[in-house]
């Protein structure tokens, strides 16, 4: 039997692990947006405030995590007392992966964000030093002109157009973000795990086993039984998907797709599946 010693440590390592990886990419974020708040002082956004997409998947991760605990299972690890090993969780792992690759996301359209705010910031400021270093004759001669056809002063305000371009990125962006906020188990989890096992490319035959063994006891544990039906058809429904067509009519001979006909009710007829070699993606605050 697996002590909790070894859980414990398993746990601690990992999430040190997942620490190191979002410190960097908060690292780079924060750049990023302090950046952006510089540019955005100088087009005039006094108010300008964006949402940091890392602590919002930090704080998912937490409260995902107490929904595990209180339901008695670990969001980061896993007992595998067949191969006496401690490994991280399926569900877990679908989880982290599905929110890392949002963060990834976003940090894309923020990177294309404050580019654009760049530039534009840029332009302003290069028109305002071509309009400022000018000569003492060309000073005099402007305000010769000025005295018979006053000049109106320079618009160096946002266009229409610049404001629009500035509003879809920051919109791109906010909307992962708002994604990851409203994340819950009941109606994203089947979502990620179909998407976690389709990344993986595991071969159809052995997705029962797989399921039985490491993603329905603990949906059972979570109160989320009713997702299996769901969760099942949405990956025969994705394995559809990735056949060639000439191989679409022959589904029915269940060569091609992952068949839950008698895994449901029987799983100690299915296949073990072998230990998981993933990779933490994401911290826990501490």
């Amino acid at each position: 039997m697996i002590e909790d010693k070894r859980v414990e440590e398993f746990e601690t390592k990992y999430r040190d692990e997942i620490f190191e990886a979002m410190y960097k990419i908060r690292s780079k974020e924060k750049e990023v947006i302090d950046l952006m708040i510089e540019n955005s002082k100088k087009l005039g956004l006094s108010e300008f405030d964006i949402p940091r997409i890392s602590i919002t998947v930090n704080n998912k991760i937490v409260e995902l995590s107490q929904e595990f605990k209180s339901a008695g299972i670990s969001m980061f690890s896993s007992k595998q007392e067949e191969y006496d090993m401690v490994n991280s969780s399926f569900i877990g792992d679908a989880i982290i992966d599905d929110l890392l690759e949002k963060l990834n996301q976003a940090n894309t359209k923020l990177g294309d964000y404050g580019y654009t705010m760049k530039n534009i910031a840029k332009k302003k400021e290069v028109h305002v030093q071509a309009l400022t270093n000018i000569t003492p004759a060309q000073r005099v001669f402007a305000k010769i002109k000025s005295f018979f056809k006053p000049v109106k002063p320079i618009d160096l305000s946002l266009t229409s157009v610049e404001k629009g371009v500035l509003r879809m990125h920051e919109d791109e962006y906010r909307n992962i973000d708002n994604m990851v906020w409203k994340y819950n188990l009941k109606d994203n989890l089947v979502s990620s795990l179909v998407k976690f096992i389709h990344d993986r490319k595991y071969s159809s035959n052995i997705v029962p086993g797989l399921l039985e063994a490491e993603v329905i006891p603990d949906l059972k544990k979570l109160g989320l039984e009713n997702l299996i039906p769901e969760l099942q058809q949405s990956i025969v429904d994705d394995y559809k998907r990735s056949l060639p067509f000439d191989k679409y009519y022959k589904i029915s001979l269940n060569d091609f797709v992952p068949n839950f006909d008698n895994n449901s009710t029987q799983p100690e007829t299915q296949e073990k599946s072998s230990p998981k070699n993933t990779q933490p993606a994401l911290d826990e605050e501490r």
